[in-house]
């Protein structure tokens, strides 16, 4: 999870669903 990598729509949803990630983490993930 920390490597920087593409992350597909199913892959987001799996993190979303799984509450991984807090808010900040994902926004730094979609500026990238």
């Amino acid at each position: 999870m920390m490597t920087p990598q593409v992350i597909t729509p199913q892959q987001m949803q799996q993190i979303l669903q799984q509450q991984v990630l807090s808010p900040q983490q994902l926004q730094v993930l979609l500026q990238q």
